[in-house]
């Protein structure tokens, strides 16, 4: 199997860079989830092996090469199944590897989710809050002002964006896109966030809305902003950071 997973990285490793996904989704960021495996299966049963597998295909959807090999082959399960080809994962075993994959955006856990569904949505969300998100939202989100000068501060949360709503009209405002997964998460799970990034991520943003209240001369509401995001993890997360 370690055979079928190397071939399978360096493969994917070829597609997943810039421009065929935008900076977040390339191998960098599979590579860290890969190695996040580990700390996570402390907390939750699964056979390391699909976990790699599901952490390589789970962005399939988002790669300009793999989005045609999709549409070719009719759709992203025989999609993930043509990848998987040559794997000894059993009939069983990629049944839950593609059902990570095709739920693991959903935006809340749900009773019968696998472990290994589990596994990859904690693991996509713990690698946002690491330094490199503070360059990687300006990168990804390059067509949006940094604020609305108009209303820098507030938001509309992601899921009414993904609605076809207003979604994000700021690089200001994607930031909160991440801030709102830590309520979503296992409470074990945000505490594998580490502290100290954590911390970072809290206080640009802080010192971002500074910022933002000098420079269009209105009141400060960023700390608003935070508490909506986090909602019950609001206290949690001041305590957590101290």
């Amino acid at each position: 199997m370690n055979s079928f997973l190397e071939q399978l990285a360096s493969d994917l490793r070829k597609a997943y860079i810039t421009p065929n996904v935008s900076r977040g989704h390339d191998f960098y960021h599979i590579e860290r989830m890969v190695a996040r495996g580990p700390e996570i299966r402390e907390y939750l049963v699964f056979e390391m092996d699909e976990y790699v597998a599901a952490v390589w295909l789970h962005n399939v959807d988002r790669c300009v090469p793999l989005k045609q090999l999709t549409a070719e082959l009719g759709g992203l399960r025989k999609c993930i199944l043509s990848l998987l080809e040559g794997s000894d994962f059993s009939p069983e075993a990629k049944e839950r590897i593609i059902d990570a994959v095709l739920q693991h955006s959903k935006k809340d856990d749900e009773p019968g989710d696998s472990p290994l569904l589990l596994a990859l949505r904690v693991a996509d969300k713990l690698d946002r809050f690491i330094p490199t998100l503070l360059v990687e939202a300006p990168a990804s989100w390059g067509h949006l002002p940094i604020f609305v000068a108009q209303h820098p501060f507030g938001y509309d949360p992601t899921e009414a964006g993904e609605r076809g709503t207003a979604g994000h009209q700021s690089i200001y405002q994607t930031y909160y896109r991440v801030l709102e997964w830590i309520p979503m998460m296992p409470e074990w799970a945000r505490g594998l966030i580490r502290r100290d990034h954590l911390r970072l991520f809290i206080t640009f943003l802080r010192l971002l809305g500074a910022q933002a209240a000098d420079q269009f001369h209105v009141t400060n509401q960023v700390e608003d902003d935070i508490r909506h995001a986090l909602g019950p993890c609001y206290e949690w997360a001041n305590v957590y950071i101290a």
